[in-house]
């Protein structure tokens, strides 16, 4: 039994410390949201959380978005009055790093008029996927890069009249070195715990 207890042990010091780190690392933060006749508005500096419309005679934009080393939410969008005018701009745009390489998944969807839209992941080293209206990517965050992550509907430039949505999330995985640690103590258990006791 001592066996098994020293490994849950040490399993539970590699999480706190190598572990600890896994996770997103916010870089900058430029999310915001506009309307011609409102202005723009922008979380408070060092802000996780940002809820905010800004609405006007023609029409809205909205946003409701979080940031923690846990990952990445966004839901937003642009709505005209009576289907036509400006609505104005909703925009996530965070850089963030990583300090261990991580795991991670983005998904959701950005539903506007490939006019009005935008989304994109790009990083430091010059790679970027762009995405039309289904974000979907799964891959691996590396240290010492910087990522960028990029969602947005605008309409405010007039080049267009168009109401539009998005909702996606970016979470990291658990690191893979952990779970192996997590699996190799339950093994160990098992193995404890059946083995005959000594006379």
């Amino acid at each position: 039994m001592q066996l098994w207890r020293s490994l849950a042990v040490a399993v539970l010091c590699l999480s706190a410390s190598g572990f600890a780190h896994a996770g997103l690392v916010v870089v900058s933060d430029d999310r915001f949201v506009s309307n011609p006749s409102f202005g723009t508005t922008r979380p408070d500096p060092g802000a996780a959380d940002f809820a905010a419309i800004a609405l006007g005679p023609s029409g809205s934009a909205s946003q409701q978005s979080s940031l923690s080393a846990g990952g990445f939410t966004a839901t937003g969008g642009v709505s005209l009055a009576n289907g036509s005018g400006e609505g104005g701009d909703s925009v996530f745009d965070v850089e963030f790093t990583v300090d261990v390489p991580t795991e991670f998944t983005l998904s959701g969807l950005i539903d506007a008029t490939e006019e009005a839209n935008t989304a994109f992941l790009g990083d430091s080293t010059g790679a970027i996927h762009t995405f039309a209206h289904n974000l979907a990517l799964n891959g691996v965050f590396e240290p010492g890069t910087t990522y960028r992550l990029f969602v947005g509907i605008q309409t405010a430039t007039g080049n267009t009249q168009t109401s539009g949505s998005y909702d996606f999330s970016l979470l990291p995985e658990p690191g893979m070195l952990l779970l192996t640690g997590v699996g190799l103590v339950f093994l160990c258990f098992r193995f404890t715990s059946k083995s005959p006791s000594p006379n």
